[in-house]
C-alpha cells in the first residue's frame, strides 16, 4: 500500500498548476515559498528522499530564478516535476 503524501501532493499540484499555466508568474512568486515552509517538515516525513529532492530539483531553480522567463522558469521547473513524479512512482534511476 503507498504511503499517504498529502504534503508533497500539495506542493507538486501547485508547481504543476504554474507549468500547465494554470496559475501565474505572481502566484507562484507570493505562495510558493510560504507554502514550502508550511509543509517541508511534513513532506520529510511522509518522504524525505522525495521532499528532498523536490528542494533540489524546483525549490532551488525557483529560488534562482529572477532572470529567467516565465517559459524558461516553466521548462526548468516542470524538468525538475517530471523527476520527482518519477521518484514518486519508483523510478530513480
Amino acid at each position: 500500500m503507498k504511503k499517504s503524501t498529502p504534503n508533497i501532493d500539495f506542493m507538486m499540484k501547485f508547481v504543476k498548476a504554474f507549468v500547465d499555466k494554470k496559475k501565474d508568474r505572481l502566484d507562484l512568486d507570493c505562495d510558493f515559498n510560504y507554502q514550502l515552509m508550511q509543509r517541508y517538515a511534513k513532506m520529510c516525513r511522509e518522504n524525505e528522499p522525495v521532499a528532498e529532492a523536490f528542494v533540489y530539483y524546483i525549490s532551488d531553480v525557483f529560488d534562482e530564478s529572477d532572470n529567467m522567463s516565465d517559459s524558461e522558469l516553466r521548462r526548468k521547473i516542470n524538468y525538475g516535476y517530471k523527476q520527482v513524479l518519477d521518484m514518486l512512482s519508483g523510478n530513480v534511476y
